[in-house]
């Protein structure tokens, strides 16, 4: 395997993390939101990516990414071949953003969760909810930002990025102002207005009665449900969610969470907590028992604690 180092330090890609907070403040309000549910709104997020190996910069691109493509995608930056027999579920989407091509389309099980009871599946922007989380006290939408929200340096944002650290090591003098603004007049979705009222019952989503239907480029916001303009398009959806599940994994994940985790029990740590001696623990700090994750979690630490001195 050839491994080209240099050019692994000239990619750099920066993702927006959802955070739970940002269910009552988030960036993109006008999406339907919450994390660890089914809606754009908790799935989806913005990133940017800076290299010299692009053939193309200074573009927004609307192409789908998976993190499960960040492998294949990075390794075709620094011309690693990656072995057939691997089976890797990630997409190279290198050539797409390198060279500002048109997106490519995506089929995507964003979740697949019958131990909490819900879906999402997307398959070339057309989306299929079925079911939800915290029994669909999140399944709404926030609206606008009152005025006393909205950031009063936004009115100064081209001035901060001209001026931001980010702009000075890694910018370029050929931007412009006025570049700014077009990019990040490309970079803001708006909700589709297409005159015709959404709260109308034909379009309303009720994912724990029913599954829902969305064409996501017409509507990012999820607004119209068109499941019943189209019950056979989501019926072909439903069928592809079904075949996943034929061949998947049982999952692991538990509707109620074994007390003994608790890292107050294990001097704070996050660890393997099934071998804890007794079934159940009570209260205070369980003695810590040395295990192998541990052992090797401490001195990875402890070698780059020294290494960085």
């Amino acid at each position: 395997m050839t491994f080209r180092y240099e050019s692994l330090l000239t990619v750099y890609r920066f993702v927006r993390r959802l955070h739970f907070d940002e269910t009552r403040h988030p960036p993109s309000n006008f999406l339907c939101l919450q994390k660890e549910s089914p809606w754009e709104g908790g799935i989806r997020s913005a990133g940017a990516i800076w290299s010299p190996l692009l053939q193309k910069s200074s573009y927004v691109s609307d192409q789908v990414i998976h993190a499960i493509d960040w492998l294949p995608t990075l390794a075709s930056a620094a011309g690693v071949v990656l072995p057939d027999h691997h089976n890797i579920d990630g997409v190279n989407m290198w050539p797409s953003l390198s060279e500002n091509l048109e997106p490519q389309p995506r089929t995507l099980l964003h979740v697949l969760d019958d131990v909490f009871g819900y879906s999402s599946y997307m398959r070339d922007n057309f989306k299929y909810v079925n079911g939800s989380r915290f029994e669909g006290r999140f399944d709404s939408w926030l609206g606008e930002l009152d005025a006393s929200e909205i950031d009063p340096l936004s009115a100064y944002y081209v001035q901060q990025v001209l001026s931001s650290e980010v702009q000075q090591v890694l910018g370029s003098n050929s931007l412009t102002s006025e570049r700014i603004k077009q990019l990040r007049a490309q970079a803001t979705h708006h909700c589709s207005i297409n005159g015709t009222n959404h709260m109308q019952p034909l379009y309303l989503c009720h994912p724990l009665q029913a599954p829902c239907y969305f064409n996501l480029t017409n509507d990012p916001c999820e607004h119209y449900n068109l499941a019943n303009l189209y019950p056979l398009q989501l019926q072909l959806l439903e069928k592809d969610v079904n075949e996943f599940r034929l061949g998947a994994v049982k999952s692991a994940r538990v509707p109620i969470p074994d007390s003994r985790a608790n890292p107050t029990l294990h001097e704070n740590y996050w660890e393997w907590w099934n071998d804890t001696e007794t079934e159940r623990v009570t209260s205070g700090a369980e003695k810590w028992r040395p295990n192998l994750l541990n052992l090797i979690w401490r001195y990875c630490a402890s070698f780059f604690e020294f290494a960085y001195k």
